[in-house]
Order: structure tokens, then sequence, then C-alpha cells
């Protein structure tokens, strides 16, 4: 492509290109008005390389995102007349509900992404209306740390109450390697 030096400071020229486009380029003893002939430059094909590399990260970020969201982490069994197993996402969110094994009717569903501990706690509540006192939790995570800390947050004051405010049993919570570490399954 053909060009016309413009302009020429200590270490760089600029130059009018053929195609309206100005470019800076090194200075090589050029002097102002002098057409010079350019080789395709490497510009052209850096800038789809960098806008590739920009939607391949967008791409990932957007992956890991929706990952995290939706595979099931752990869960939580309140067990009592009837058992209610809850699959929880990273974020502590019921991505999941099944009663009794099989999954639940219409109306009794869990809206998904409702935290784990309204959910757990509308549980307990609808197996106390039901006069059932003997109520437990099983909490079963990929990582232990993450199950303890999920007990933990199930065990804190306030959960011993109804919402009526009366005094209720001590609730049984307990941690569970997942159902993969029990069969031996890897």
């Amino acid at each position: 492509m053909r060009a016309v030096v413009t302009e020429i400071r200590e270490t760089s020229a600029a130059v009018l290109c053929e195609d309206g486009q100005i470019r800076l380029i090194p200075a090589q003893n050029f002097q102002k008005g002098q057409e010079i002939t350019l080789s395709a430059g490497r510009r052209r094909v850096r800038r789809p390389l960098m806008w590739t590399a920009c939607v391949a990260v967008l791409c990932a970020m957007a992956t890991t995102s929706v990952y995290a969201v939706c595979e099931p982490y752990s869960s939580v069994t309140v067990d009592g007349e009837e058992s209610v197993e809850y699959t929880l996402n990273r974020f502590d969110w019921v991505i999941g509900t099944r009663v009794s094994g099989e999954k639940p009717p219409k109306g009794e569903s869990v809206p998904p992404f409702t935290h784990a501990r309204d959910a757990v706690r509308q549980a307990v509540e609808r197996e106390y209306a039901n006069g059932q006192e003997n109520v437990s939790i099983t909490v079963s995570s990929h990582d232990s740390g993450r199950a303890e800390g999920l007990c933990e947050m199930l065990e804190k004051p306030g959960n011993g109450h109804g919402d009526d405010g009366a005094e209720r049993p001590a609730l049984r919570i307990r941690t569970a390697p997942p159902a993969s570490e029990k069969t031996g399954d890897m």
C-alpha cells in the first residue's frame, strides 16, 4: 500500500495511506512529503485475535457462572413423617426438591433458588404442624467444610422456635458424606 509521509518526530513518522488512514510508523530517514510503500501490517492480524480472545474469556466466565448456579453441590434432608430432600447449589439455593424419594406435588414444591435456610424452616414447620416432634436434618456436601458451615447456619438461634413463638425441641442436625462416597463409586 502506498503512503505519503506527513509528519516526522524523533523516532516516529505519521503517514497518510491511500485508503485515508493515518498510521504511525518508525522513522527510517524519511523526509516530509516522501512517497513510501507499506507492507501489510501486523495490525490487521492483531485486532481479530484480540477480539477472539475477549470473546473466549467472556464465554468462559458465562459458562462458569451457569455451572456454579445450576450444578448440584450439597443436599439437605429433613426427616420426619415424610423425608424431604433439597438439592443445593454452591450458593445454598434450592435447585431441586424430592419428597420421600419422588418429585413433590405441584402445590408443595419450594420455588427455585429459595435459600436453604428458608426451605428447611418451612419443612420443619410443616412437620411440627402435622404433630411430628422428632425431626432430624442431614447435611451432605462434596466439601466437609461446606457441610459443617451448612450445619452451623441451620443451628443458628431462632430456628428452634416456630412462627407462633412456641418452643420447639432442638433439631438434630448431622453431616453425612455425599452419595458417591457412601457407595464407594468415584
